[in-house]
């Protein structure tokens, strides 16, 4: 047993330090493809989630001739490069956009960054 008067009790200082560390993930952009071979078509379908980054590039599998664009909803601008050239900056194609299969393809959308925004890019397989 402890002899109360030979111990002198005092509180503990208890400090303590939480840290969180907040990793804020952007998404990519969802790009879905099909083709209807009987129509010589190919469907480009982009999806951009809301907090989705704004950008996505991509490898051209065919030789293609992209004539219109549809379904766009929550997107005010679309840009479109082949290898690092502008060939579209805006919402309809005025002329068809040649591409050839292994070109790099890059598409930057203006939307609202807590929106959805998608499109789909029609063109002929050539």
């Amino acid at each position: 047993m402890l002899d109360e008067d030979k111990f002198e009790v005092v509180p503990a200082i208890n400090r303590a330090l939480v840290f969180t560390e907040v990793e804020d993930l952007e998404l990519a952009p969802i790009l879905r493809v099909s083709t209807d071979k009987s129509e010589a078509k190919a469907f480009y379908n982009f999806i951009f989630k809301p907090r989705a980054s704004n950008k996505i590039t991509y490898t051209a599998d065919f030789d293609l001739k992209y004539k219109k664009l549809t379904n766009i909803l929550g997107v005010t601008n679309i840009k479109l490069s082949v290898n690092g050239v502008e060939k579209l900056n805006g919402l309809s194609i005025g002329q068809d956009i040649i591409i050839s299969a292994n070109d790099t393809i890059t598409i930057q959308v203006t939307k609202n960054f807590y929106s959805e925004g998608k499109f789909t890019l029609i063109g002929l397989i050539i």
